[in-house]
């Protein structure tokens, strides 16, 4: 029997193990504070119950299950914050959890309160079969700072400098959240600019500085309106080899960023919709045309876009507007 065979049987003997409930009734509940401070965590706590008459909703091999939440702000367009949903062939956060009758399972998440104003969470389990079950929706105000400080920016404290931006929640929410809790994890300590191309952007966030790494997941695009001008913070993806036919790229390129992203240092009308932009330099526009002048040699795939000496992200932090 050739491996892909005997792959596939032992994958159908693992299934074969599994009762999953496709009668299954589910109830979706949140928990989150009514009002936050700026800059603070805000505590979401999920709780997904099983009403149905099956016994277990669960799978030993493939656990295909998630909490995602539909976030927005100030009434901006909602979009899919996928912190618990797992990029294909990843294992799910839920861990094969047991989903029984009668059963609960529960998960918490923190969320930066990144801009004062109204944000909306909703809740949504995606079973292992059937369609998506909705949660209550979530009100979370967010009230400004006494000195009048209305949002949290981006500090990257550069080798070249100061670098300050700010999000786009309106238009890139999830993003904006996603990045936030990066930062908040100390996650680009310590990082460097691996790639740089002067007239184009400076581009940072991989954890092994070549531009293959990520956080270990992928994140849906929120493509807008914004155009990419000098100083727009967006979001490095996989570039789908059909774009260069003039294609839309397709799905597993689209929702490919994970934790890489690119400062433009000019106007780059090409990645105008086509890339997730979600902010812009508020000060120290002047650092990333620095960086993006310095000297470069040829990367490994003999393009001249590799810094000689990377400028490292020596600390990146979330600070008010106005410090």
């Amino acid at each position: 029997m050739a491996n892909a065979e005997l792959l596939m049987a032992a994958v159908g003997l693992m299934l074969a193990g599994a009762v999953v409930s496709r009668a299954a009734e589910f109830k979706v509940e949140c928990d989150a504070p009514k009002e936050a401070r700026l800059g603070a965590t805000v505590k979401l706590v999920v709780k997904v119950t099983n009403l149905g008459k099956e016994a277990v909703v669960k799978e030993p091999l493939f656990d295909s299950r998630s909490i995602d939440f539909m976030v927005s702000f100030a009434g901006g367009r909602p979009s899919r914050y996928t912190k618990y949903h797992p990029r294909a062939g990843q294992p799910s956060t839920l861990q094969g959890q047991d989903l029984g009758k009668g059963k609960s399972i529960s998960l918490s998440h923190e969320v930066v309160a990144l801009k004062a104003g109204d944000w909306t969470v909703q809740p949504i389990f995606r079973g292992a079969a059937g369609d998506p079950v909705e949660g209550e929706k979530k009100t979370v105000r967010v009230l400004a700072e006494q000195d009048g400080a209305a949002e949290m920016l981006v500090n990257f404290d550069t080798q070249a400098g100061t670098i300050k931006a700010r999000f786009w929640p309106e238009v890139a929410p999830a993003t904006a959240l996603h990045i936030a809790e990066l930062v908040r994890s100390g996650y680009y300590d310590g990082l460097k600019f691996h790639r740089t191309i002067k007239g184009f952007m400076i581009q940072g966030g991989c954890p092994q500085g070549t531009g293959a790494g990520s956080p270990g997941y992928s994140i849906e695009a929120e493509f807008n309106q914004r155009q990419h001008v000098a100083g727009v913070f967006s979001m490095a993806r996989g570039g789908d080899p059909y774009e260069s036919q003039g294609k839309p790229p397709r799905p597993e390129f689209m929702n490919s960023a994970g934790s890489q992203f690119f400062l433009c240092d000019a106007a780059a009308p090409h990645l105008d919709g086509a890339y997730t932009a979600f902010g812009e330099v508020v000060e120290g526009l002047d650092v990333v045309h620095a960086i993006a002048a310095a000297p470069v040699e040829a990367a490994p795939n003999g393009k001249m876009e590799q810094p000689v000496k990377p400028v490292i992200m020596k600390k990146v932090t979330l600070v008010p507007a106005g410090m």
